[in-house]
């Protein structure tokens, strides 16, 4: 069979979650020059996906300390380190080559902003961003850059570095829902509502941007749409505990619109004027 023939296979055995079938015909690929790293990160891949984390790290060390001079490859190891929390060793995998690619100096300064080296990803970000071209990476660039600033607590400064990243990309959930988060916090409702609103549209499934949505709309009144929001979020998967005493509150508000005892049955009034004094975030 044609390495491509079991690129091809393996790659269906990927997709269907056989991950130890896939496995062992990466490993007979490897074996090609022609497709040896592309294999090499596959082989990692199904590491991952079979708990090895160990093995994967092993593989790519390996690799990386044989071919200092692939910049790809080292990339992809940091950027695999990174994904499990291994930031020292990514930083030290990143520190030990002169390169400056832009997606080398990307990772590094995800890598230092995990060790909570501040200085050090500004200093890589500005650079980057005085090289950079695509619009995805000044987005990305901007919003690692507002989260060290919201990490020191300079919220102004935040807010300024995700709008620059919203201008480049404005689907980009996390911006909106940082930005938003921000405004939540400063009590600027009317600013954060139409930004968590469209986060929630671009990502109906994720659990704190629907949870935010449904504490910014209870702030503004619209506890319909809150009531909608939060319930979502318990739906979800997400802790009723944070919830509960926004549905009562609500509860108790809509059966004094309309004079009945049929909304949010299970939540028993709230004996509490601010349900962010219990068990909310």
């Amino acid at each position: 069979m044609r390495f491509e023939q079991k690129i091809k296979l393996a790659e269906d055995y990927e997709a269907s979650g056989k991950y130890l079938h896939a496995l062992q015909l990466y490993k007979f690929v490897v074996t090609s020059d022609k497709h040896k790293k592309f294999a090499l990160f596959k082989i990692a891949s199904m590491y991952v996906n079979l708990n090895n984390i160990d093995a994967a790290i092993t593989l790519l060390d390996e690799y990386v300390l044989e071919n200092p001079e692939d910049s790809e490859a080292r990339v992809f190891y940091a950027r695999f380190l990174i994904s499990v929390s291994s930031f020292d060793r990514a930083v030290e995998i990143l520190d030990a080559t002169d390169d400056t690619t832009i997606e080398l100096l990307f990772t590094k300064a995800q890598a230092y902003f995990g060790v909570n080296d501040l200085r050090k990803v500004r200093m890589l970000l500005r650079e980057l961003i005085t090289r950079c071209k695509s619009p995805k990476m000044f987005a990305e660039s901007y919003l690692l850059l507002a989260k060290c600033e919201i990490r020191s607590e300079k919220y102004e400064d935040a807010i300024t570095y995700l709008k620059n990243s919203l201008e480049y990309d404005y689907d980009n959930v996390e911006s909106l829902y940082l930005l938003a988060t921000i405004y939540y916090r400063k009590g600027m409702y009317y600013h954060g509502v139409e930004l968590i609103e469209l986060a929630v549209e671009r990502s109906p499934d994720r659990m704190e941007v629907v949870l935010l949505a449904g504490k910014i709309n209870y702030k503004l009144k619209n506890y319909d749409l809150a009531n909608e929001f939060l319930r979502k979020y318990i739906k979800l998967g997400g802790d009723e505990n944070f919830v509960v005493n926004y549905l009562s509150e609500i509860d108790k508000i809509l059966r004094s619109r309309v004079g009945t005892e049929k909304h949010n049955p299970e939540y028993p009034v709230n004996r509490i004027s601010d349900p962010e004094k219990e068990n909310t975030k």
